[in-house]
């Protein structure tokens, strides 16, 4: 008998204890949220620019995570912030490129970077063969990260908190 597994979703999920303060990153993301703020309020992506804080993050995860269970590499393809304010929700979005699925990213990565406990969650929409649309949802808290293949839909719920909540994404492909 022989068995072929034909379709898998894998995703990953954790917390690190970075050796940075995630001031450094909250405060790079204020600046390009402060600099989008007069240009396009409806923009809720605000890009990083090179930070060294986030490297650190990306590598780790990657380097404690993905390294030891595959033998491809994932690189960072885009990376950006997102600045929830209390009462406001993220969009449903697929960071799959339904038009060039050869060059599309393969995984997407968010870190929590500044979030009050207990105030919003990661909701997760993936396929399951003929079971379509099923959900995983799961409560966010500093320095947790999530690695979630792009072909899933993300949402980030409501902030119920009173706080900001600041979470950082970045994009990724398989080399």
């Amino acid at each position: 008998m022989l068995k072929k597994v034909l379709s898998q979703l894998i995703s990953y999920c954790g917390e690190i204890e970075c050796k940075h303060e995630p001031l450094e990153l909250v405060f790079k993301i204020y600046e390009s949220y402060i600099k989008k703020d007069f240009i396009d309020k409806e923009h809720l992506d605000y890009k990083v620019y090179h930070c060294e804080a986030l490297q650190r993050v990306t590598d780790e995860v990657l380097k404690k995570f993905i390294v030891a269970e595959t033998t491809k590499s994932l690189i960072p393809t885009a990376r950006f912030g997102n600045l929830f304010l209390p009462g406001e929700s993220g969009l449903t979005r697929s960071y799959l490129d339904y038009g060039d699925l050869r060059n599309s990213n393969d995984y997407v990565l968010i870190y929590a970077v500044d979030v009050e406990d207990n105030s919003c969650n990661i909701r997760i929409e993936y396929d399951n063969g003929r079971r379509p649309q099923n959900v995983w949802n799961y409560p966010i808290k500093n320095k947790m990260f999530w690695i979630i293949p792009t072909t899933t839909k993300i949402t980030i719920t409501k902030n119920k908190g009173n706080q900001i909540n600041c979470l950082f994404t970045t994009t990724m492909q398989y080399v």
